[in-house]
């Protein structure tokens, strides 16, 4: 049995329905496939990337308008769509950083403004997390517009003298609050810790631990006061 008889038996076995050769899989319309050679089709990725690839071959349904590239340009198509999505992420990481410096900020101040954890704009900058787009559009416009810091809590605004900015930095700075840490209070379970709880727990379910307890409250129950 051949592999295309095989696969048909499999639809059939699962109820699949059968598309023949000249039929669009998508809408299902007989003999609406024509072809198309050396066209050209567009790629845009978050953040306004756009890029073009041309000459690549085809069918197209001519009742719904789908798209079927043929094998080689299925494949161009698809790793010049993965290599913007790359070039995107790296040109929106440096404007982060670019837009972090500006504003004095070290990473850690940076992702306690923004909201991500504590080595968060290090994985932006690095190309290893991509932000919500939100991180990138208010990084911007601080940038741009500083002063508007003061409209966030925990942020102060101060001006640097010329003296003292470094290379990309503006003439602003923001100071941002660290969060403070909660210290759990005395004899609380965060303050005793799981290891402690666990080690309770085993000496409870001693035997021997048991019966020396209950020894040691017989002898002080006849200690006289």
């Amino acid at each position: 049995m051949t592999n295309e008889a095989q696969i048909a038996e499999l639809f059939k076995a699962f109820n699949v329905p059968q598309v023949e050769a000249d039929q669009c899989p998508v809408c299902g319309t007989q003999s609406a496939l024509a072809p198309f050679q050396g066209e050209t089709f567009p790629l845009e990725a978050p953040g306004g990337y756009r890029q073009v690839v041309d000459g690549l071959n085809g069918e197209r349904c001519q009742a719904c308008g789908e798209v079927f590239m043929d094998a080689d340009s299925g494949q161009r198509f698809a790793e010049a769509g993965d290599a913007l999505v790359i070039h995107a992420r790296r040109q929106e990481a440096k404007k982060l950083k670019a837009a972090r410096l500006r504003l004095g900020l070290t990473q850690q101040a940076a992702s306690v403004l923004t909201g991500g954890g504590h080595n968060a704009f290090h994985r932006y900058e690095t190309g290893q997390a991509v932000p919500v787009p939100a991180v990138g559009h208010l990084m911007g416009l601080l940038a741009n517009h500083p002063e508007l810091g003061r409209e966030i809590p925990g942020v102060v605004v101060v001006k640097v003298a010329k003296a003292a900015q470094r290379a990309g930095m503006g003439k602003f700075r923001l100071k941002v609050a660290q969060p403070k840490k909660s210290v759990p209070k005395a004899g609380s379970l965060a303050s005793v810790g799981v290891g402690h709880l666990l080690a309770a727990q085993a000496a409870a379910k001693s035997p021997a631990k048991g019966a020396t307890r209950a020894v040691a409250r017989a002898a002080a129950k006849k200690t006289p006061c």
